[in-house]
């Protein structure tokens, strides 16, 4: 896909003054889902979850947000949803700004709605002038497909509340043309006077004059000017306004398109708060247009499922470090709503994003040679037809090419990273920095930046060893098994060990009931075996029964009903294919559950969410290689008393012969080895030195190698 490019000279000089790698010990990023199923009832445990149309303030140590009243599959009231952070990353729930709608909204309603009830409130905005912080809000009148709509605002002393009603702003009755939702308030650096943008669909999005002193409208009944439109006419999708101000120019954010699948981020500027606004091709917002650059879209790194919805954004400006924050909502699962934020970069005047969300990584330098690597990159091309925008992977090489190329070139000076292709005619000015990747929960590093025609990059580096932990199976190795749908662990119910207990699922509480071998056969299926079992007993279906419906623990026997393919479907998941049933089933989270002891059954593959199943190696395991479960070692071998006190006994059959016996430890310390001879019964004298605890049994046969877990009285 990449272009021919001229090499640049300079490159070898740019490595000649590399600074240190900053390593921070025992950085750990954070661990959220990408849905919240389980969690749907739980306001407590919320965090970043149901959050739509964000906007940030800081007072003191605390971040507040507060965001439109939404709720997956669930109501929990209206009013303003309300938290607070003390870093950006983990958010506690706090309930509603207002009980219900205010009555100076809900009186206005009643007069075109006589019917009204309380739909919640949309999109509010918090800012703060002097002493006094001040929310600003949007309500709608509750009339399908009838524009009525209501801004009013309300202040307080903290931004953590409580809010005392001021009344209404503007409005929007029936067959109006102007949109009386999302607001947001920004401050003239240089009058002092205040101006709050609203606006969405209809014809457009306009500013208007507030009273600095109170917050309300400086002069009754004025609605304002247009400072952005749509290309499409009165029904083009626009909304959610968002200023912001920097280094001498005002930045208008919009998003674009419906809100659960193509809501992208774009951005003009201006030197005046009121407009005119003009995109980076000097056309004026206010008409009716296609404005560029689009800084956030929907997008889909490798080995995940993908974030769609990505739009309505806040920007808040920290002491010099802007953040962005928006709704996202995975693919396959978009009524899940979750805050991402976001740092903001600046290239040449203009606002770029981070790739991956913010995570609070260290800073760290960054010398040229750690860029050196493959890389996912993509550029956010908005192309109808085409959701989701993919990666490709490039090459950064040490001898400053790119894929080997030696017409393609890159140049690091100081974080500003520059890419080139087409003969110098299009170059990439990025910035680089230390992020969290959240698709394979590593850091890592990304950049992000534009060309000289205001066309957004992105790129992440890749961490192969992070990536195979979740894409790639390893025979004997140690994995667990996550459902996709409900965020739970695959798991042998309360940790029995007897033929016949039921496959559930439950919460992860690093039980070796929770963990599972997977070994693999020479026709490419796969068995998933126990690691808490004694004997290795496995996943089956019950009597190789193609219709059977619940999955549970069987003794090994190595028939096609424990016999599994286990296929990775390249969005982070795979799908587990029933041999019995000819692959036409696959294992299943039953009904759709997100409670502990949910059932996992075998169903008919209809490609479900909840058919979906993450697998990550648990590499301080490691791997078990004499699992193979094709050699009668099994069935073959009798080992007791277990536990045991200083003898243990070994029965063998089919051929069978004992070569050599160890027993190791814990710390994987051979502490016995003992060499014996080829007969069918063996009794092993171990010494009676060996305190009591946990230990394997490997032993050598003509058949191969056969361990057993054995427990020390």
């Amino acid at each position: 896909m990449r272009r021919s490019v001229v090499v640049l000279s300079f490159f070898v000089s740019s490595l000649s003054a590399l600074s240190q790698e900053c390593l921070p010990d025992g950085f750990e990023g954070p661990s959220y889902f990408d849905t919240y199923h389980e969690l749907y009832d739980k306001p407590a445990k919320w965090n970043v979850y149901n959050v739509h149309d964000p906007s940030v303030y800081k007072d003191g140590d605390w971040y507040y947000m507060y965001n439109t009243d939404v709720g997956m599959g669930y109501t929990s009231g209206s009013g303003a949803m309300k938290r607070r952070s003390q870093d950006l990353v983990n958010w506690e729930y706090l309930g509603h700004a207002f009980d219900g709608i205010p009555d100076t909204a809900r009186n206005f309603f009643l007069q075109y709605n006589p019917d009204y009830t309380d739909a919640g409130i949309w999109a509010p905005f918090i800012s703060k002038y002097k002493d006094e912080f001040r929310l600003y809000y949007s309500a709608p009148g509750g009339l399908e497909g009838v524009n009525l709509a209501f801004i009013g605002w309300a202040t307080s002393s903290s931004a953590d509340g409580p809010w005392e009603s001021q009344g209404g702003i503007t409005t929007s009755i029936p067959d109006d043309t102007i949109n009386a939702i999302d607001p947001t308030v920004v401050i003239d650096q240089e009058t002092g006077q205040h101006w709050m943008a609203y606006g969405s669909y209809q014809s457009g999005l306009y500013i208007v004059e507030l009273d600095s002193t109170t917050g309300g409208l400086k002069t009754p009944g004025d609605r304002g000017v247009r400072i952005a439109a749509r290309g499409g006419g009165m029904h083009a999708a626009i909304e959610g306004p968002e200023i912001t101000y920097h280094d001498g120019y005002y930045y208008l954010f919009v998003s674009y398109d419906w809100l659960e699948d193509y809501y992208n981020v774009r951005v003009g500027r201006s030197e005046h708060p009121n407009g005119p606004y003009y995109d980076i091709f000097g056309v004026d917002m206010a008409e009716y247009s296609n404005n560029f650059p689009v800084i956030l879209k929907p997008y889909q790194f490798n080995d995940h499922v993908g974030w769609q919805g990505t739009g309505h954004c806040s920007v808040y400006n920290d002491s010099g470090q802007y953040y962005i924050f928006n709704q996202a909502r995975p693919r396959g699962d978009i009524y899940n709503m979750v805050l991402h934020t976001r740092k903001i970069f600046w290239i040449d005047g203009w606002p770029v994003v981070s790739p991956e969300r913010y995570a609070a990584v260290p800073e760290c330098d960054i010398p040229a040679d750690s860029l050196v690597g493959e890389w996912e990159e993509m550029e956010l091309k908005y192309v109808v037809g085409i959701l989701l925008t993919g990666s490709t992977t490039i090459t950064l090489d040490a001898e400053g090419t790119i894929d080997g190329d030696l017409m393609s070139a890159w140049t690091l000076q100081d974080s500003l990273l520059t890419l080139s292709w087409d003969d110098g005619n299009s170059v990439f000015k990025t910035l680089v920095a230390w992020a969290w990747d959240w698709e394979n929960s590593v850091r890592t590093l990304v950049f992000t930046g534009m060309d000289n025609e205001g066309l957004n990059i992105w790129g992440k580096k890749i961490n192969h060893q992070a990536v195979s932990r979740h894409t790639e199976l390893i025979p004997g190795a140690a994995y667990s098994i996550r459902s996709r749908y409900s965020n739970l662990l695959m798991e042998v119910r309360d940790g029995e060990d007897n033929i016949g207990t039921s496959i559930r699922q439950g919460k992860d509480d690093g039980g070796l009931n929770q963990v599972w071998r997977i070994v693999q056969y020479e026709d490419g299926d796969w068995s998933l075996v126990a690691e808490h079992s004694v004997d290795n007993k496995v996943i089956e279906v019950p009597d190789g029964d193609p219709a059977a419906t619940f999955l549970e623990l069987g003794a090994f026997t190595g028939e096609d009903k424990q016999k599994f393919d286990i296929r990775y479907t390249d969005n982070g998941y795979f799908k587990i294919l029933t041999k019995v049933s000819d692959y036409a089933k696959c294992f299943d989270l039953y009904g759709f559950s997100v409670l502990e002891t949910g059932f996992i059954s075998q169903w008919d593959d209809l490609g479900g969410t909840n058919q979906g199943w993450r697998f990550t190696r648990i590499d301080s395991l490691g791997a078990d290689n004499s699992l193979n479960f094709e050699s009668p070692v099994l069935t073959d071998a009798r080992v007791y008393p277990n536990p045991f006190l200083n003898e243990i006994h070994v029965d063998l059959s089919g051929g069978l012969q004992l070569q050599r016996a160890e027993l190791i430890n814990s710390l994987g310390q051979v502490v016995f080895s003992s060499e014996t001879r080829a007969e069918t019964r063996t009794s092993l004298e171990v010494p009676a030195f060996l305190s009591g605890q946990f230990y394997l049994l490997k032993m050598y046969t003509n058949k191969g190698v056969l361990i057993k877990p054995m427990l020390k009285r």
